[in-house]
């Protein structure tokens, strides 16, 4: 590859050292493909990346909340069923300390 096609080559990647995470980083083109991509999601609720110096495969456009502070569905019976089965292992064993007791004594 000569050295003009490298410097117009999309690139564009999540930083991940250096003080750098958590950013986007790329050059130009990358990020105008990035845009590009953002557009038809925002129009269409999803667009495919298909550059090869982007690490990212498609971008979707979702209404609902999403990120990592969001429950994830079925969590609350996933909460109530643990709930459930430490109460039952609990009864289970006053059970037993009550019936070891009535021997005993």
């Amino acid at each position: 590859m000569s050295e003009e096609n490298e410097e117009n080559c999309p690139l564009l990647f999540t930083g991940d050292d250096g003080g750098e995470e958590g950013w986007l980083i790329g050059n130009r083109e990358g990020l105008i493909a990035l845009r590009t991509a953002i557009d038809a999601s925002l129009a269409s609720g999803e667009a495919a990346i298909s550059e090869a110096g982007i690490e990212f495969v498609g971008i979707r456009c979702r209404e609902e909340a999403v990120g990592p502070d969001r429950e994830k569905e079925g969590s609350k019976s996933a909460k109530v069923g643990c709930l459930i089965l430490i109460i039952a292992c609990f009864l289970i064993f006053l059970h037993g300390i009550i019936d070891l007791l009535g021997k005993l004594f």
